[in-house]
């Protein structure tokens, strides 16, 4: 190691001496940053994904123009056969020449800094993001850096090695594009995927860009370090002993093979990462990962949505962001679930009939799609329900409203496609909760049965005497709660816990809301439920409440009621609250959709739970049982004695971006 610190040492003084290092060290800061720059400020926002999006063409471009002298310069000068006559080993002289340059790009990637510290100071990044998309580019750096060395000592010719390397590392980075890879797959079939997760790049990166650190990519660029660094050695070795030209003969294809073989394997694959972003937006919940695997054939995703150059200016990175959640459900569920992304047009949208296109035959929509090549994709859309939907841009002195695309449709098997509708930034937070819900709909064999239980809800007896005047039926307060179920494909079935409406024989969940005064039947059929561990949800209270105007006043009466479930919930350790709480707050609130403004009285806004510790046995089993896989509610949950704390799908917050401070 020695001995190649002492070549590192002079190849880094030559570089230093060298006016025309510096010169490429200068363009390279100021060519990646400066519209970068210029992007931020006419954006406004602390959004760095733009600039580590550009910043690997720049390094494997430096690169390329650093590591052109290594080699060649010392055969232009007649001074290699001098270097091959020291006393160091032909690993000693590549690792020393490897270092300097090495070196030398991470002075240029420090010298980019500037942007990044700069955002800090006028915003709030996410930290994470920038550690981790500079760790990617450090390993491109690497990578290229052996790869420029190398065929550096291929050449005489210094601008033949820089064109040679600079080539090669552009072509590798757009092979992993996505746009390439979708073109390469369907022209050449599985062909074209072998050869994109072989040497396309791009794949590799994009993990570390959005914000996670990855180790198969991390194994996917040390692998071709050390392959371009070993054929380095070889190469040496036979300038030095011509003899071992077969060693190079048989090293070459063997060490491409086994760079190749490491690509092939670490090409989609989650061995270890580490998400850096502030709010773990790209780690998937424990309940989502259960759900993708009850998948038993792909899920098929697609991403609807509208180019880039018809999305608003606040709706720019909604594709990249949609796409990398997406990406990170493909990941987790190791293959059950294939996105992808159709761009529709919404000019082409189909607006030529008023009437209800739902009703239209998909038949002949797609005969339609086949005489209009032009509107196909937008007719074939709108034969499942994709259509466009308008958003409203904000201009400094104007504002204008836009038809865009922004749908996601879920397919699994012959059952009919789901869609998700509208995805708009608002809505990402609760991405991963909408699909995974949506899939955890799609997976099951049948609907759960759900058995519900509604109690009697006291009604303004001046309201019902209305209702009785005008002979009509007595609202049903509770419809919308069955409503809701109904929605979430959920097969309800009301009950009266009565021998005329009993438990049926193969539900397998039992809702109850506001039980009171139950008696020795009902009380049974709960306790049934609840010793036969089904899931079991119940919204009690001690107390109702009937609220009066008067004099522009709001009072609230108390009224103590029995839920009829102390003996049964004692049991089971557990027991309805006797403590009210109370909203100490007294403010206008604003209605979301109404214009006035109400005024929100001192009322009770919550009900406690009590629980007798974590020995207790329903508290002890409704970790696993009763505790659904992912909740939109999934957070922490207090109980007196006893907590349960799980993540949340959903979390808000984009990698990198935030408002400027004012």
């Amino acid at each position: 190691m020695r001995n190649a610190l002492v070549v590192a040492r002079r190849e880094l003084s030559q570089l230093f001496h060298s006016p025309l290092a510096y010169v490429f060290l200068i363009l390279f800061v100021v060519l990646v940053q400066l519209f970068q720059v210029l992007a931020l400020f006419a954006q406004g926002t602390a959004d760095l994904r733009m600039f580590f999006d550009t910043l690997p063409w720049g390094v494997a471009l430096f690169a390329a123009f650093v590591t052109m002298r290594s080699w060649a310069e010392e055969r232009q000068e007649n001074t290699y056969e001098m270097l091959l006559t020291f006393p160091m080993r032909d690993g000693e002289l590549v690792l020393g020449k490897f270092i300097a340059s090495f070196s030398f790009l991470l002075l240029g990637l420090a010298c980019t800094l500037t942007l990044p510290l700069a955002v800090v100071v006028l915003g709030d990044p996410d930290v994470g993001t920038i550690v981790s998309g500079y760790l990617g580019n450090t390993l491109i750096a690497a990578m290229w850096c052996a790869g420029g060395i190398f065929f550096s000592g291929l050449t005489r010719s210094q601008l033949l090695a820089v064109i040679a390397t600079a080539a090669i590392a552009i072509v590798s980075l757009i092979l992993g594009t996505e746009i390439v890879g979708t073109l390469l797959g369907a022209r050449f079939g599985w062909v074209g995927g072998l050869i994109e997760s072989m040497v396309g790049g791009w794949s590799h990166y994009a993990a570390f860009a959005k914000g996670v650190v990855e180790l198969a990519d991390a194994c996917y660029f040390a692998a071709w370090t050390l392959a371009f660094l070993w054929l380095n050695t070889l190469y040496v070795g036979v300038r030095r002993s011509p003899g071992r030209g077969a060693v190079l003969a048989v090293g070459t294809p063997l060490a491409l093979g086994c760079a190749m073989l490491v690509g092939r394997i670490t090409a989609g694959e989650s061995w270890a990462r580490a998400d850096l972003t502030e709010d773990h937006l790209y780690t998937l919940s424990g309940g989502t990962v259960r759900i993708l695997e009850r998948a038993k054939v792909p899920i098929r995703v697609t991403y609807f949505v509208s180019p880039r150059d018809e999305m608003p200016k606040e709706y720019d990175a909604l594709e990249r962001q949609v796409m990398d959640r997406l990406h990170e459900l493909e990941i987790a569920s190791r293959g059950r679930i294939v996105a992808r992304v159709s761009h529709q047009s919404a000019k082409n949208a189909v607006v030529e009939d008023e009437t209800n296109i739902d009703d239209e035959n998909p038949e002949k929509a797609l005969e339609k799609a086949a005489a209009d090549p032009e509107k196909s994709k937008e007719r074939r859309a709108a034969a499942k329900g994709v259509r466009p939907f308008p958003v409203s841009s904000f201009g400094a002195t104007e504002q204008s409203t836009k038809l865009i695309y922004s749908t996601i449709a879920i397919r699994y098997r012959e059952k009919d496609e789901e869609l998700l509708q509208p995805i708009v930034p608002e809505r990402l937070s609760d991405l991963e909760y909408l699909t995974a819900n949506t899939v955890a709909r799609l997976v099951r064999a049948r609907p759960p049965k759900i058995a519900l239980y509604l109690g009697p809800e006291p009604m303004d007896p001046q309201l019902k005497q209305m209702y009785q005047q005008m002979k009509r039926e007595l609202p049903d307060p509770f419809a919308g709660i069955e409503q809701m179920l109904q929605r979430e494909k959920f097969d309800v079935q009301r009950i009266g816990l009565t021998a005329h409406e009993p438990m049926p024989d193969d539900y397998d969940a039992l809702v109850m809301i506001g039980p009171a005064d139950l008696d020795e039947r009902q009380q049974w059929e709960v306790n049934r439920a609840l010793r036969e561990g089904k899931p079991t949800l119940i919204a009690a209270q001690r107390y109702t409440w009937d609220y009066r105007q008067v004099e522009r006043r709001i009072t609230a009466n108390r009224t103590t009621t029995d839920p009829g479930l102390d003996a049964i919930l004692d049991a089971q350790g557990l027991g309805v609250s006797r403590d009210i709480s109370m909203s100490g707050e007294r403010r206008s609130r604003s209605t979301h959709r109404a214009s006035r403004r109400t005024r929100s009285p001192r009322s009770p806004c919550s009900r406690r739970v009590r629980g007798r510790g974590p020995s207790a046995p329903t508290t002890r089993s409704s970790r696993s049982r009763s505790r659904p896989a992912a909740s939109r509610s999934d957070r922490s949950r207090c109980w007196r004695g006893a907590s349960s704390r799980t993540r949340s799908p959903g979390r808000r917050g984009r990698p990198g971006r935030s408002r400027w401070k004012t």
